[in-house]
């Protein structure tokens, strides 16, 4: 800038001395003109002078002189009127070329000086963002330097509470010697059960193993079971369920004449030591095709604390309080399940696993608990102790069970209240107990397509209305028949994607006019088939059910026979697909409606960067057939490739996807909110989200949406909604 203003200056002085040139040029012009007409004046007098004297030679010859110099002056005043014009002319254009000269300097200096307060204002800008960082930063070293402080207090407060505490234990009398004894060989516990609506009371096992039952379905007093039944619990194929529990395959008891029972289990087992665990069906006559009864048992059942041990835990307690080292309560904490006693909590449901908390008090021999689920009101548990089993009734809930493992380590049991019944089992909290793990949360979010072919009470129609998240749901509706909106919540009861292996189908939320309840749908199992890039394939078609289901019958059952595809990402993240057609069994049976679901899980990321922009790259899928008029559905597409440019400083994100194979590319556009990102372009939305530390990995899924009064909806194939797929990245 500074170069550009001198160039200026010098322009503006070249054009002061052209223009001062010019000037003297003028002058010197104007006097030859004055000097030649003076001349021309003398030539006159010479001529007059002439005419008046005569012939005379002097007078002649001196008339000449003066006439010979007139015309040299007169020559030279011409020459130098040239000149002057000349000179004038050069000044003329030294004067446009410097006021040129000038005019550029000028926008060059003004140019500079513009890019100069621009880069200035960017220093500035960065600067002062470095300054607030710097603060932040700050502010928190200071937090954490409080937080140290305190830990060191509270340390220190720990320390001489422990010196404390031994100089007190030097003087406290001997503790109780803990026994070596080993829990009882022989497999005891209780059971209840339920056919139809006749109903057990809350029996003793006469089971041994872990692996067989005995199922006293007998005890229910129904007319259909006159004698117990023996039922599987476990095998070396059953796939694990949730929390460590798992669970069967459909088994059946009967032969070709035989009523037919059909009934899974699910159960956890805890060191070989305790089980907890439902078996749940129903009997049907020999074709297997009229239901007589639904069935529901539960049981715990394990190697029982030895008497002697639970004598111990009395006498250890009392030491406790004598010595006042605590109160003498000991606590536990696990698992809890519960499954309703109705037709459509039995059929095609599994039972719902929650948390159980317990404070014993061995002195007083008391056992009193809560068993939380997600949506549910706590169960409150309330027992007596007798030797190593417990029972009790309290606000309607009843409950038997005992003490499990070596040193009571374990408590486990059995419940029942109005409504239904299930099961507990804690292990012992403290220094002797298992470790409680503490898992990340898993978080998503997934689409569900569901559509329809006009027939016996169904019409033309396709759509996805919105996309799902975790906590979504919704208790109230506006309008009514097909014009049935949900009014969406957020609700931290709800959990639609609880897990790797499970998430909950949400076709009440996509056509809540049609369909009146959600279905859990299974994502992995032991025996998928591996595919390219990492993607595993469901081997064999599973099974769920839609309850529920509006149409011109009723409120009718719909059967979900679908498949999945999905690939894990170092178990930090998870998409997939959820693929299949639904249909209706007995009269006007057959294939009513299709629903596809894309989805992405995770541990999503807790500190997101905030600088610098990022790469990703990665892997796509893409699935089309969506509608149920289209014709058969296809297997999704799992060779495509995904790459983003992720800005964390301006909170974007951009990226397409390649589809080789289909001659396809989708372009992605999202804006970032927190660790999850939204957005639309060319009638195609997105969402997703990054998953683990430092937002190594990038997930998410989109669906086309085209325009109406809710994008993605329709009637016909190739209206409302055609494609849909998932895209996981990783960072470059």
């Amino acid at each position: 800038a500074a170069k550009a203003q001198a160039d200026a200056a010098k322009a503006n002085a070249d054009k002061d001395t052209a223009q001062a040139q010019a000037a003297a040029a003028q002058a010197a012009a104007d006097k030859a003109q004055a000097d030649a007409v003076k001349a021309q004046e003398a030539v006159k007098k010479a001529e007059d002078a002439l005419a008046n004297a005569g012939n005379g030679e002097d007078q002649l010859a001196a008339a000449l002189a003066r006439a010979a110099a007139a015309e040299a002056a007169q020559a030279a005043a011409e020459a130098a009127a040239e000149t002057a014009k000349a000179a004038e002319e050069a000044a003329l254009l030294a004067k446009t070329a410097a006021e040129n000269a000038a005019t550029a300097a000028q926008v060059a200096a003004d140019k500079a000086i513009g890019d100069a307060k621009v880069e200035a204002d960017k220093k500035v800008a960065a600067a002062n963002q470095q300054a607030a960082d710097a603060k932040a930063q700050a502010a928190a070293a200071q937090t954490r330097a409080d937080e140290a402080e305190k830990e060191k207090l509270e340390a220190e407060a720990r320390a001489k509470a422990a010196e404390e505490a031994l100089a007190a234990a030097q003087q406290l009398p001997p503790a109780p010697t803990n026994p070596t004894v080993a829990a009882n060989t022989k497999v005891t516990g209780f059971q209840n059960s339920i056919a139809k609506d006749d109903n057990s009371g809350l029996s003793a096992n006469t089971s041994a193993s872990y692996d067989t039952y005995t199922a006293l379905f007998n005890e229910t007093g129904s007319s259909y079971f006159k004698q117990p039944v023996n039922v599987t619990l476990r095998s070396t194929d059953d796939q694990d369920y949730e929390k460590g529990f798992k669970k069967s395959s459909l088994k059946q008891i009967g032969g070709t004449w035989d009523n037919k029972l059909n009934y899974t289990s699910t159960y956890k087992n805890f060191d070989n030591q305790m089980q907890i665990g439902h078996v749940y069906g129903d009997l049907k006559r020999p074709a297997n095709l009229t239901q007589l009864a639904t069935l529901s048992n539960v049981y715990v059942q394990g190697n029982s604390t030895n008497d002697v041990d639970m004598k111990y835990m009395k006498d250890l307690s009392q030491y406790n309080i004598n010595n006042r080292i605590n109160d003498g309560k000991v606590a536990y904490k696990g698992d809890a399940t519960y499954l309703g006693n109705t037709k459509s909590e039995i059929i095609g449901v599994d039972p719902t696993v929650g948390t159980s908390n317990f404070s014993v008090d061995f002195v007083d021999s008391q056992v009193d608990g809560t068993l939380s689920f997600a949506g549910m009101k706590d169960k409150k548990i309330k027992a007596e102790i007798a030797g190593n089993t417990f029972a009790g009734n309290w606000n309607g809930v009843d409950t038997k069970g005992g003490f499990y493992g070596e040193d009571a380590k374990l408590l486990g049991g059995i419940y029942q209240d109005a409504g239904g019944k299930g099961t507990y089992g804690a292990t012992k909290v403290g220094s002797n107990s298992e470790p409680v793990p503490v898992p990340k949360a898993i978080t998503g979010v997934m689409s569900n397509t569901v559509s329809s072919v006009s027939g016996t009470g169904t019409e033309n129609a396709i759509g996805y209305r919105q996309f799902v998240r975790d906590n979504d749901t919704f208790n109230t509706t506006t309008g009514s028949g097909e014009d049935t909106n949900p009014v969406m919540i957020v609700d931290t009861n709800t959990d639609n994607l609880p897990g790797y292996n499970q998430l909950v189908g949400r076709l009440d939320i996509t056509k809540p006019g049609k369909f009146g309840q959600a279905s859990k749908l299974t994502l992995v199992k032991s025996d998928d088939i591996s595919l390219d890039d990492g993607f595993k394939k469901s081997k064999d078609t599973s099974t769920a059910t839609f309850g529920k289901v509006e149409s011109i019958l009723g409120k009718i059952d719909l059967k979900y026979d679908y498949q999945s595809v999905y690939k894990n990402f170092d178990s930090q993240m998870q998409i997939g697909h959820v693929y299949g057609d639904m249909r209706k069994e007995g009269s006007f049976g057959g294939v009513k409606s299709r629903y596809t679901n894309v989805y992405v899980m995770g541990e999503a990321t807790e500190n997101m960067p905030t600088e610098g922009k990022v790469q990703y790259a990665g892997v796509a899928t893409y699935m089309d057939n969506l509608h149920l008029g289209s014709g058969a559905l296809k297997t999704p597409v799992v060779n495509g490739t995904s790459n983003f440019n992720v800005d964390f400083v301006n909170d974007s994100l951009t990226g397409t996807l390649k589809f080789a194979d289909i001659n396809k590319n989708i372009g992605i556009s999202a804006g970032i909110t927190g660790n999850t990102f939204a957005g639309s372009k060319d009638n195609i939305a997105t969402s997703g989200g990054f998953y683990g530390e430092d937002a190594k990995f990038l997930g998410g899924i989109y669906q086309e949406a085209q325009p109406g009064s809710v994008p993605g909806t329709g009637t016909t194939p190739g209206t409302g909604t055609t494609f849909q797929g998932t895209f996981g990245a990783e960072k470059q």
